[in-house]
């Protein structure tokens, strides 16, 4: 698999994750339990921590990608 390949992959997980988040978040608002929000808001929250890696992941740079 080529870098580029690689780097748009990763692009478009990005972005299926930022839905994820906002569609969790949206879901909160909208949740009847109390054990629904929690869970919900851990998904949110399971969502940035993954973006976060995702992000790290695009913006790292190997010396030879210099």
């Amino acid at each position: 698999m080529s870098t580029s390949t690689l780097i748009a992959q990763l692009r478009i997980a990005l972005q299926l994750t930022h839905t994820e988040i906002q569609v969790a978040e949206t879901r909160v608002v909208q949740a009847r339990t109390e054990a629904v929000r929690r869970e919900l808001t851990q998904n949110a929250a399971n969502g940035r921590d993954r973006a976060a890696a995702i992000e790290a992941a695009l913006t790292a740079r190997r010396p030879e990608d210099a």
